[in-house]
C-alpha cells in the first residue's frame, strides 16, 4: 500500500526538511542583504531589535502553539512602516505577536531610491534547544521557563505513525495536521498527510 510505502521510508526522510523558497525568489533579495542596506545598524541590530521585543504569548505557550512562521516584507523607497504579509499562519496569538513587533520597526527603516523586498522565517519553539528552524529563533523556555507539558515533534510523529499501523487514519492525519502546522515545509509531512487524505476518501 502507498501509506506503508511512505511509512517505511520515514527513517530517511524525517529531519530532512527542506528550506522555504518563494515562487518568484527572482523578485526576492538575501534578507541580510537588505537588512544591511536598509535597516539602521544592518542586520544584526535587526535581530537585537526583534529580540528586545518579542515575547511568547502565554496562551500560546500553554496550547503549545510551535513552528515556523514565514513572513513577506517589503520596504518603500521613503521607509517607514513596511508591508507585511503572512505566508502561513501557526496561531492567531503568534502571527499577531510577530506583526506587532515588525510594525515597530518603522522609524529605522532607511530611506532608499529603491524598494526591497524578503521573506524572513520567525521559529517558535517551547524547548531551548533548537528544535524548530528559523532565521529568527524565539524559545519558550528562554523567555518564561517554557511548557513541560507540550510533546514534541518526535513525541507527536511516534503517535501518527502507530495510528496508521493501527488503520486509524483520521487520528493520524490529526497528528500530521499537528506536524504541518508547526513544521509546514516539510516534505515529509506533506507526503504523508496527501497519503492520509487519499485513504480516506477512499473509504
Amino acid at each position: 500500500m502507498k501509506l506503508q510505502a511512505i511509512i517505511c521510508c520515514c527513517a530517511l526522510l524525517l529531519g530532512g526538511k527542506i528550506g522555504f523558497a518563494p515562487s518568484n525568489s527572482a523578485a526576492f533579495q538575501n534578507y541580510n542583504t537588505v537588512l544591511n542596506d536598509r535597516f539602521e545598524g544592518g542586520a544584526e541590530a535587526f535581530k537585537k531589535f526583534f529580540y528586545s521585543n518579542i515575547t511568547y504569548p502565554f496562551l500560546s505557550r500553554n496550547n503549545c502553539e510551535i513552528g515556523q512562521l514565514y513572513v513577506r516584507i517589503t520596504v518603500s523607497p521613503e521607509g517607514g512602516t513596511p508591508e507585511i504579509e503572512l505566508m502561513n499562519n501557526l496561531s492567531g496569538n503568534l502571527d499577531q505577536e510577530v506583526m506587532r513587533v515588525l510594525r515597530k520597526s518603522a522609524k529605522h527603516w532607511i530611506v532608499r531610491q529603491y524598494q526591497s523586498m524578503f521573506v524572513i522565517s520567525v521559529g517558535f519553539q517551547l524547548e531551548n534547544k533548537p528544535v524548530i528552524k528559523g532565521d529568527l529563533k524565539v524559545s519558550a523556555h528562554a523567555i518564561s521557563g517554557g511548557n513541560g507539558n507540550c510533546s514534541s515533534n518526535r513525541t507527536v510523529e511516534h503517535k501518527m505513525h502507530q495510528s496508521i499501523d493501527r488503520r486509524k487514519f483520521k487520528k493520524a492525519r490529526r497528528h500530521c495536521e499537528e506536524l504541518l502546522r508547526r513544521d509546514p515545509t516539510n516534505p515529509f509531512y506533506k507526503k504523508v498527510f496527501k497519503s492520509l487524505n487519499e485513504e480516506l476518501n477512499a473509504d
